[in-house]
């Protein structure tokens, strides 16, 4: 069975409307088994909580259309 690991995690430290776009962004996704995403939340920190402003430019950069 697979599972959705979001890079930034925990969601509870992602409170605003801005940090929830931003650990939702699909660059900030994975898909990983279950087992593994168990595993990884157990034996490991999450990271850092990234800066407003480059959460703001996250946002933004993926709001554009793709370049042709």
């Amino acid at each position: 069975m697979r599972d959705t690991h979001h890079i930034f995690w925990p969601r509870r430290a992602y409170k605003t409307p801005l940090e929830q776009r931003f650990r939702n962004l699909p660059c900030n996704k994975v898909t990983i088994e279950v087992e593994s995403h168990d595993i990884l939340h157990r034996f490991t920190q999450p990271p850092n909580k990234p800066t407003i402003e480059y959460m703001e430019y996250m946002v933004a950069k993926n709001r554009r259309p793709p370049k042709r």
